[in-house]
């Protein structure tokens, strides 16, 4: 039995009609015993391919199809990539699949790691290590470059703070960086 544990925000599963809880009945017209073998032939597939599915909810057997996409840009990091925001005491990277393992970040989650916070520089109270910022000024950010260079934009424009979207293990908080 395989049972849907998580589903990504915004992915094709949830788009498909896959729920937290659903048990996988078939798949692909196959009956579902293993995870192994939905990897086996999820591994295979490429963008485009459509998949027929059944699961059990409250139940209730449904019928979903799910087409797969290509990955979204965010989650094609293999790299690592570190970089530092220097008045602010900032050392961000790439969000690889190591770096959320070692900060236990969400599988789905898209962003730039926080890995060191320097205390001495004013902005350890709102920003922590660990923290995922998903956007600046409301833009999404996925590589430490991104973020360095739209910090460097709102110092240029004089700036006095910035709007940044944070991912915590306890949800989601805005908050408003000093522009130094």
């Amino acid at each position: 039995v395989v049972a849907i544990r998580d589903v990504g925000r915004d992915t094709p599963a949830a788009r498909a009609g896959v729920q937290r809880g659903d048990v996988l009945i078939s798949f692909n017209g196959e009956r579902i015993e293993t995870l192994a073998q939905v990897i086996a032939v999820v591994t295979k597939a490429s963008p485009g391919d459509v998949f027929d599915l059944t699961v059990l909810r409250r139940g209730e057997e449904i019928d979903l199809s799910l087409t797969t996409e290509e990955w979204p840009e965010p989650r094609q990091i293999k790299n690592t990539f570190i970089g530092q925001v220097p008045s602010l005491g900032l050392t961000i990277g790439a969000l690889t699949e190591k770096m959320r393992t070692q900060f236990g970040i969400r599988w789905d989650s898209e962003g730039v790691i926080v890995t060191l916070v320097d205390p001495s520089k004013g902005v350890s109270e709102v920003i922590r290590r660990g923290d995922v910022i998903v956007q600046f000024n409301q833009q999404p950010v996925w590589l430490p470059e991104q973020l360095i260079a739209a910090y460097g934009a709102a110092k240029e424009a004089k700036m006095t703070a910035a709007l940044l979207l944070l991912e915590r293990l306890d949800g989601y908080v805005f908050i408003m960086l000093p522009v130094q």
